[in-house]
């Protein structure tokens, strides 16, 4: 593999069945990626352009073989390393260009929506759904509706009953100390 290669991220859509049961790609946005180097793209490097993107994670992430089709066996799941090499092997042997497919959870966007009047009770006013929080802007008294997010995993503090990370790291020596007069 010498040449580059054009990856195209088909995102913000979903995988449905149409009338005639074919799977197909409804909606969505294409984002292309040229010049990748096959021999040094990894599944790593996938992530973090999907994460650039500005979603956080994806269900699953496939690529397309357009000799297949997506009815046929076309659709392989990237899961690593290896599904990348073979995505790349068949990419360069293919007009250096392949499609990568996401299925994934799409966030309601930021929206702003212009006030009819302008009475200061609103401004400031915090309004909870199910799906989204909105909330007034004081200066132009715009209505900003933002989706609601989950707290990161990674976010979760060390030790859940300390109070503090000092509490944590002082109960970590502690344990490490009760291991030493074993």
């Amino acid at each position: 593999m010498s040449s580059y290669i054009t990856v195209v991220y088909h995102h913000m859509g979903k995988m449905a069945r149409d009338s005639n049961m074919n799977l197909v790609y409804e909606g969505g946005e294409k984002t292309f990626f040229d010049f990748v180097n096959p021999e040094k793209f990894s599944w790593v490097q996938m992530k973090d352009l999907f994460k650039g993107l500005g979603y956080r994670e994806y269900n699953y992430m496939y690529w397309l073989d357009e000799d297949l089709g997506f009815n046929g066996d076309g659709l392989n799941m990237i899961t690593g390393d290896l599904a990348v090499l073979r995505m790349c092997e068949w990419a360069v042997s293919h007009d250096n260009s392949v499609n990568v497919y996401f299925d994934h959870k799409v966030d309601k966007a930021v929206e702003f929506v212009d006030l009819v009047e302008e009475d200061d009770d609103h401004v400031n006013t915090q309004l909870q759904t199910n799906h989204a929080s909105t909330q007034v802007t004081p200066k132009k008294k715009r209505i900003k509706m933002r989706a609601n997010r989950t707290g990161s995993p990674m976010r979760k503090p060390i030790n859940r009953k300390a109070k503090n990370l000092g509490q944590a790291f002082e109960d970590l020596l502690d344990k490490l100390a009760e291991l030493e007069h074993y």
